[in-house]
């Protein structure tokens, strides 16, 4: 099953600490969201794969894990986020389909930090057109 929704909020943000990128339905009544992130230093006691693994969430934390995400299309206006439904049964959607604001100052900067994030764990690749 793939979800769609259109993001009228889109967040990104690099600290020395992590990298996240964030679409959501409405910047303040929000009822669908989808948020990945990776930290980007071990964290003592943490295991690596949680610590600095590409962490995927929809919706609710409830809704959210690590090693998710199977491979992400970026297009110009849209990203599209494929899940390993084998290893996150608890995300209720196979993909999901995001269409968003080229011109919104985010989308610049896309293409840099999901690369980043995906890391080795999933494919990525940015078409430039629509995903």
């Amino acid at each position: 099953m793939t979800l769609k929704f259109h993001a009228k909020a889109l967040h990104t943000e690099r600290t020395e600490d992590h990298v996240m990128v964030g679409f959501a339905d409405d910047p303040v009544a929000t009822t669908e969201f989808v948020m990945l992130t990776r930290g980007l230093e071990p964290v003592p006691d943490i295991p690596d794969e949680i610590a600095t693994g590409l962490y995927f969430e929809y919706a609710d934390q409830s809704m959210s894990g690590y090693g998710c995400v199977r491979s992400i299309l970026l297009g110009e206006d849209r990203i599209s986020i494929k899940i390993d439904r084998t290893m996150c049964r608890q995300i209720p959607h196979a993909e999901f389909v995001v269409t968003f604001d080229p011109k919104d100052p985010h989308a610049a900067v896309l293409p840099e930090l999901l690369a980043e994030l995906i890391g080795t764990e999933a494919t990525f690749k940015a078409s430039g057109g629509h995903a």
